[in-house]
């Protein structure tokens, strides 16, 4: 039994072993419970001189500052970009061709492509920085189109155009249309303009010139499907100045079916094929009838 169960007074010293380490263990307990209580936002308490000095030797670290309170970022709905601003476009018929002295003959009007072409831009408030052709004209914001018409339709487009004449010696040559009416054509010369029958240009006219427009925002000057954003815009803001046009704004950036029905519709009214994309010769019109073109960079 002895071997089994031991010493009695070995007992009951390992009996009050244990029951001091108890109150040791409880002593720690409750220090250890006090501080858990404490860190978690509980007003401490202090359990005994224990806890007291357990405080002051081992304080709790500074609370870390708190962050400024930020403003959550509340997106905003992106307002549309304004429409360039507009200039006015240099027209053929803002000149009476009466005020011009009339000419001696066509040849003395004659001139070379480049110096033609420069006084059409001058028309525009606009130097080349180099001889300009129609494929290469480097003027920012400004095309050239070539086309092939009559005199009627000079007018209709209602701006400054180069004529493509024949010399008597069948040679090519070139002239600066920068006024016209019904019987009159004013080509521009180094000399001063000068007024011609049309009767006359007709002997050497074959009905080619170029036309110089400015291009719509981004230059492009096809406006379909594949244009910009910008350009879209542009057109739907131009469109909407016409009565009954159809299109609503702001309305959307996309070349969507209200702006190819819109864009047909005013093809239709001026005898232009109704393919729906707003080519040069569109944009020359649109831009004549509301008035304006955007404003060169």
């Amino acid at each position: 039994a002895r071997e089994v169960l031991g010493n009695g007074a070995e007992l009951r010293q390992s009996a009050r072993r244990g029951r001091a380490g108890g109150r040791f263990a409880a002593l720690v307990g409750a220090l250890a419970l006090g501080v858990w209580w404490g860190d978690s936002g509980v007003p401490r308490q202090t359990l005994s001189t224990g806890w007291v000095w357990l405080k002051t030797a081992f304080p709790p670290p500074a609370a870390a500052p708190a962050p400024e309170s930020i403003p959550e970022s509340v997106p905003q709905p992106r307002a549309a970009p304004p429409v360039p601003p507009l200039r006015p476009v240099p027209r053929l018929s803002a000149t009476a061709p009466g005020e011009f002295p009339l000419a001696n003959g066509v040849e003395p009007l004659l001139l070379e492509l480049a110096p033609a072409l420069t006084a059409v831009l001058h028309r525009w408030g606009r130097e080349p920085n180099a001889p300009p052709t129609c494929e290469t004209l480097a003027v920012p914001g400004l095309g050239c189109a070539r086309e092939v018409g009559r005199w009627s339709d000079l007018r209709r487009f209602d701006r400054p155009a180069v004529l493509v004449l024949t010399r008597i010696d069948g040679t090519e040559a070139h002239a600066a249309l920068i006024a016209l009416d019904e019987e009159y054509g004013v080509l521009a010369h180094p000399d001063g303009p000068r007024r011609l029958p049309l009767a006359t240009l007709d002997e050497h006219w074959s009905g080619d010139y170029l036309l110089v427009w400015q291009l719509p925002p981004g230059e492009e000057r096809v406006i379909g499907r594949r244009a910009s954003a910008e350009a879209v815009r542009w057109l739907r803001a131009c469109l909407a100045q016409i009565p009954d046009s159809g299109v609503r704004l702001p309305g959307t950036a996309h070349y969507d079916d209200e702006l190819v029905e819109a864009v047909r519709r005013f093809q239709i009214a001026n005898g232009l094929k109704p393919d729906g994309i707003a080519g040069p010769r569109t944009l020359m019109l649109l831009t004549n009838r509301v008035g304006a073109v955007p404003a060169p960079p």
